[in-house]
């Protein structure tokens, strides 16, 4: 905040954040509506998608409880996804106020705060996401879920982890 040469390259990546975020907000909303869609038509296919349960209950009422599941997922989505276009905007409009005309409370410890709270409300959103993966596996089966969810797991154990020394490195460096 304190170089003015910089203020371009901090409004651009927040502004591709921001896109980000909203492209993924919109996509929430079009899934929940997708989500509502299949509770319209749930007895035709509870018994259609139950074909491939080799375990597990086939009552309509278990089905609503999975899609309700489901839709509160994208809600939470939808939310985080929100959240996090407000505080990325805010933060754009911090970084466009001339130092001078800054309020004390905008220190740069203060827009930093903002930035990571965005960041929270985004991970908040992508997270949901992953955990629609075995919620909507669980459409066709509980044992189906179980290997979804063991596979995200994995997936998601190698994928947030630094690789050894990485770690190392950037404390030397």
């Amino acid at each position: 905040m304190a170089v003015e040469s910089r203020y371009i390259v901090g409004v651009q990546t927040l502004r591709n954040s921001t896109m980000a975020a909203t492209f993924k907000a919109s996509t929430a909303i079009l899934l929940i509506i997708g989500t509502l869609n299949l509770s319209s038509e749930a007895n035709k296919l509870a018994t259609s998608w139950h074909v491939l349960n080799m375990i597990g209950s086939n009552d309509p009422t278990l089905w609503m409880v999975k899609i309700l599941l489901l839709v509160t997922d994208f809600f939470v989505a939808f939310f985080g996804f929100a959240m996090s276009i407000r505080l990325y905007n805010h933060v754009g409009f911090y970084l466009s106020i001339p130092p001078e005309a800054r309020h004390r409370l905008l220190s740069d410890k203060n827009v930093a705060v903002h930035l990571n709270r965005a960041g929270f409300y985004y991970s908040i959103g992508m997270r949901a996401y992953y955990v629609s993966i075995p919620l909507v596996f669980w459409l066709f089966g509980p044992v189906y879920m179980l290997v979804a969810t063991g596979v995200l797991i994995y997936v998601m154990y190698v994928t947030d982890r630094n690789p050894d020394g990485a770690a190392n490195s950037a404390a030397a460096g």
